[in-house]
């Protein structure tokens, strides 16, 4: 187990066999870009790790790599946009989708953020998805866009019911 801070965390050496990654958010906050970048990092070093495990606020959250070759491409695509002293952030097409999301019918908390984050991962096949654990059972976060009597979509979101 190792220490570190939002903006530099030092190199974890995982044991052998691993397959998920744990770690928290003591600021509560929710799954971050970071979070999403560092799961492909952390397959390529070792694929058998498909999860990592995010504690916050009291919840817990998971961020799955579903499809390796839809997440590599996802990045290459759209790379992390990296700020000394920041956490690595989705370029702007993406990271104004997220803000759109939470900010138009999901609202800003933890689970608003990380459902209209899901969302987006979704629209661009990054082959991840984002979960949340609910009654001891982890369920996907998924959103729909409202399109409103003219058939026009309006960037406004709303939590969706998934299976």
């Amino acid at each position: 187990m190792k220490n570190g801070t939002c903006y530099n965390v030092e190199a974890v050496m995982v044991r052998q066999g691993a397959f998920a990654v744990l770690h928290n958010h003591p600021d509560n906050t929710p799954p971050s870009s970071g979070d999403i970048y560092a799961i492909l990092q952390m397959y390529n070093n070792n694929n058998l790790i498909r999860t990592t495990y995010i504690f916050t606020g009291g919840e817990t959250y998971a961020i799955v790599l579903v499809n390796p070759n839809e997440a590599k491409a996802f990045v290459a695509n759209y790379p992390a946009d990296i700020t000394p002293e920041y956490s690595p952030e989705f370029p702007e097409p993406l990271f104004d989708l997220l803000d759109l999301g939470k900010v138009r019918g999901l609202g800003d908390s933890n689970e608003g953020r990380s459902t209209a984050m899901n969302h987006m991962l979704e629209k661009y096949n990054a082959g991840i998805t984002i979960m949340k654990e609910k009654n001891g059972k982890f369920t996907p976060l998924k959103a729909t866009e409202y399109i409103d009597n003219d058939g026009v979509t309006r960037n406004r979101f709303a939590p969706s019911p998934c299976n």
